[in-house]
């Protein structure tokens, strides 16, 4: 799942069965991360995984990751060029800002 605002996701969060043992991979510069959020991810023990990196993959590089995990569906988002997606990935779909996206 994607939760691009820290305030989203513990409400999806509260839906889950059981979270002991879950992992949240966190993508965001660690600033980012809020106080409120650390404490609820202890809470609820979710593990939180930083995996932020500086700089842009290559579409090479995209292209490996996306036929790694198969995704059902891929949504650009961070970028000046979605609609070139369309093109150089299977399963794109375009969204705007805002959009719910549900699988």
């Amino acid at each position: 799942m994607l939760a691009s605002d820290n305030s989203i996701f513990p409400s999806i969060v509260k839906n889950l069965d059981d979270t002991n043992g879950a992992k949240m991979i966190y993508s965001m510069w660690k600033g980012y991360l809020t106080e409120k959020l650390n404490g609820y991810c202890n809470q609820e023990k979710i593990e939180i995984e930083d995996v932020h990196t500086s700089g842009h993959d290559s579409v090479e590089d995209l292209q490996a990751f996306a036929k790694a995990i198969n995704p059902k569906m891929l949504a650009p988002i961070h970028t000046f060029s979605a609609d070139k997606f369309v093109d150089l990935f299977d399963n794109v779909r375009l969204v705007n800002d805002g959009d719910v996206i549900i699988i």
